[in-house]
């Protein structure tokens, strides 16, 4: 079986890692921060022409969309 979702590009800055998936299903784009320090993750939805934008500032593309973070992180 094929895997739908693929993981087009992952970074880690200290404890923090970020990774844009591509669901193949839905063909549709998230953006997952994971905490390694707290073990909390966040997933948001991307919209395709903002996909770099949100991989290189994912708080700064969660805060444009409306989602609070640093509730939802912590």
């Amino acid at each position: 079986m094929e895997t739908t979702i693929v993981e087009l590009d992952y970074r880690r800055s200290g404890a923090l890692e970020v990774s844009l998936l591509w669901h193949r299903d839905l063909e549709a784009l998230s953006l997952t921060i994971r905490d390694g320090g707290s073990c909390h993750s966040l997933e948001l939805p991307v919209a395709h022409d903002r996909a770099l934008q949100a991989f290189q500032h994912p708080f700064a593309y969660a805060a444009s969309i409306g989602v609070d973070y640093g509730a939802n992180l912590a």
